[in-house]
């Protein structure tokens, strides 16, 4: 497996952990998440559409880097611990696909 196809995997384990978080907190602070993770869904979906125009653009430093930011997000245990883990995921892609 190349390290897109790698990434791409990372990646999507991450957002759908991102939506288990988001919908096992209490609804008082569905508000503070939401937000955050609507942009770092948008970032996926602008780094999906990057790969496809420029080809390989991850590396193994970027894989490392996305599981540390997965593992924050597992292991957030306050709203404010996962949304500043949502907003690493988020600038992390934003900056992939600069």
């Amino acid at each position: 497996m190349d390290n897109d196809s790698i990434m791409l995997e990372e990646l999507g384990t991450s957002v759908i952990l991102m939506q288990q978080r988001y919908r096992n907190a209490p609804l008082a602070d569905w508000p503070d998440i939401q937000g955050k993770l609507q942009e770092a869904m948008a970032q996926y979906v602008l780094y999906q559409a990057f790969l496809l125009k420029q080809g390989t653009i991850s590396t193994a430093q970027d894989i490392a880097a996305m599981q540390d930011i997965k593992k924050e997000i597992d292991q957030a245990a306050e709203t404010q611990k996962l949304v500043a883990a949502i907003s690493r995921f988020a600038v992390f892609i934003a900056s992939k696909v600069i």
